[in-house]
């Protein structure tokens, strides 16, 4: 079964840019999938969306035991192109930081030395 969570619900508005925010949506999907339920996480209404919200909900997911099969399990909706992207760029480098955290940060320290 799959549990539906309007983003616009449960931060209580629109504007989606706080990782305080951001928390509150990553309690509601953690627990969803805690029950072995399948998420949606709806941003239909969602008028700004930036990665720091988005770090604190759908990236911190990535830290679960059950990473592996989050993909299959969490589906988004009412996102634009644009947001789509946002989130797949969160993803994947959530994906690779709670994989191996130490090697994510020197990755990440030697792309700053290097631009």
């Amino acid at each position: 079964m799959a549990e539906t969570i309007k983003v616009t619900g449960a931060i209580g508005g629109d504007v989606a840019v706080s990782s305080e925010d951001g928390e509150k949506l990553y309690e509601l999907a953690n627990a969803a999938l805690d029950k072995g339920d399948a998420v949606v996480l709806d941003f239909e209404g969602v008028e700004a969306l930036i990665t720091a919200f988005l770090n604190a909900s759908v990236g911190q997911l990535y830290k679960r035991d059950d990473r592996d099969s989050l993909d299959e399990r969490i589906q988004f909706r009412g996102l634009d192109e644009d947001d789509e992207e946002i989130i797949e760029r969160v993803v994947e480098a959530a994906k690779r930081y709670y994989a191996d955290p130490e090697r994510f940060i020197e990755e990440r320290k030697r792309g700053l030395e290097d631009g």
